[in-house]
């Protein structure tokens, strides 16, 4: 029974491991592509019930490196739009601070979320990049996100891009399909 439980403590050892590898890889991320206090990056997964689940995000700021909702839509927002389109970015929308009508208008248009979402959003971020994250190259299983306060990101898309063909995207796509077996039990 001890070998047993000690097996048991060692698997949970592991899955901690396990999941904890995607947000250092976002941390990495971001301190490389200079995401301040006013940006961050979170990676969603996709669950068996077909809804986002937030598996790592950064922040240098706390505040918004808090984790909000625990499951997102599959179909709304800028993550839906993405899921859907393989890449969805926004930039200059209005600052939600000094012209909330304004900003809520043009999230509704751009994301497709409904009123009640964006005022409840903890970050009303003015610009987006997010890319959706496939297995082999055609697995759909997680998508990113980059948003800033800004206006624009802190980094030149088509560079972020090169780098996630790289050697580091197959290593998180790697992970995030790991975390997504562990958490299913296998498969």
């Amino acid at each position: 029974q001890s070998k047993i439980t000690e097996l048991e403590n060692k698997n949970e050892s592991l899955i901690n491991n396990l999941e904890s590898v995607p947000v250092g890889m976002i941390k990495t991320l971001a301190i490389k592509y200079k995401f301040g206090n006013d940006s961050r990056i979170t990676l969603y997964k996709v669950n068996p019930t077909e809804t986002f689940i937030p598996v790592a995000r950064f922040s240098e700021s706390p505040h918004y490196r808090k984790m909000g909702r625990k499951e997102y839509p599959i179909d709304s927002g800028y993550i839906g739009r993405c899921w859907r389109d393989g890449v969805a970015s926004d930039e200059k929308l209005a600052d939600y601070s000094k012209s909330p009508k304004r900003y809520v208008s043009e999230a509704m248009k751009q994301g497709g979320m409904s009123e009640e979402e964006i005022h409840s959003l903890l970050m009303k971020s003015r610009s987006f990049y997010c890319k959706r994250l496939d297995y082999n190259g055609d697995e759909p299983i997680a998508v990113l996100v980059f948003e800033s306060m800004q206006t624009s990101l802190p980094t030149n898309i088509e560079e972020f891009n090169k780098y996630l063909e790289g050697p580091f995207g197959k290593v998180l796509i790697d992970t995030v399909k790991l975390n997504i077996q562990t958490s299913q039990g296998g498969s």
